[in-house]
């Protein structure tokens, strides 16, 4: 034999096939890919977990806003609807029978008469106080009209 043992060992025609056939790198081998195998399972178990915990968050979430939800329309119901004691007054008034027509229109020119304020007529007898003005000039308009009428008449009489 001629040579080191270096170069017999490195002359050696397969050296990488006679080292992989050894027991030892085979086990450390196989215990390499076990191990990896593991890793890669328990980080799938990881996310999967991540995942189901993430949607029972979300249908906690989901419940929790619905209830919120139900909350505000209650309470925005509420605010809308006034108290029990305030309600009469917000209340529209009762519709007027065709008969009680001229009768609030006489109540109004009578406190008109005696030097009441349109916005106190309005208040007593329920009605607004556009209404008020406007009994007011359609009453001016017809007591202008009635002494020019009765004046025509008086002299058609004496010819």
């Amino acid at each position: 034999m001629t040579g080191s043992p270096m170069q017999s060992f490195l002359s050696h025609p397969w050296p990488a096939a006679a080292w992989s056939l050894q027991p030892v790198p085979l086990v450390i081998g196989m215990l390499a890919c076990g191990i990896l195998t593991c890793l890669v399972f328990a980080s799938m178990a990881l996310v999967l977990g991540a995942k189901r915990q993430m949607r029972r968050e979300a249908r906690r979430n989901r419940q929790a806003l619905d209830e919120l939800a139900m909350r505000l329309q209650l309470r925005s119901a509420a605010a809308c609807t006034p108290p029990p004691e305030l309600r009469h007054e917000t209340e529209a008034p009762a519709p007027a029978r065709p008969g009680a027509n001229l009768n609030w229109r006489v109540q109004a020119l009578r406190l008109l008469r005696r030097g009441q304020d349109v916005a106190h007529v309005a208040a007593v007898l329920g009605v607004s106080r556009k209404e008020i003005e406007l009994l007011i000039r359609v009453h001016q308009l017809a007591a202008a009209r009635l002494p020019a009428k009765s004046a025509n008449a008086a002299g058609a009489g004496a010819a």
